[in-house]
């Protein structure tokens, strides 16, 4: 775990004549849970396969999702809202243009 604190940053306040005012703040960054279990894409070139997978908001905060999905044959939402205490199913969709070799496998 790290904290990275920014002490006295300089707030310019909008609306009026106003004194500049301090900030400190400070983050926690926490590590990735564990994967409980993998997805399992298999289709005939050409064909989709969607799967929706649950995502959890244990927090008390709302999550703006922006996932970064990588490789042509992958797609899904470019944004995506998971209230506070809540689930959610992310509809993730492969799409395979060209067939994978023996023991090579499309990736996300």
């Amino acid at each position: 775990m790290f904290v990275i604190p920014l002490q006295k940053l300089r707030c310019l306040l909008e609306g009026g004549p106003h004194k500049p005012v301090t900030l400190t703040l400070t983050g926690t960054c926490i590590g990735n849970p564990q994967t409980r279990e993998g997805q399992h894409f298999a289709t005939s070139v050409r064909v989709k396969d969607t799967k929706n997978l649950t995502i959890t908001n244990r927090s008390n905060q709302t999550w703006h999702l922006k996932p970064i999905i990588e490789g042509e044959q992958w797609s899904g939402p470019v944004s995506f809202i998971v209230e506070p205490q809540q689930s959610k199913p992310y509809e993730l969709t492969y799409h395979p243009l060209t067939m994978t070799s023996e023991g090579k496998k499309h990736q996300v």
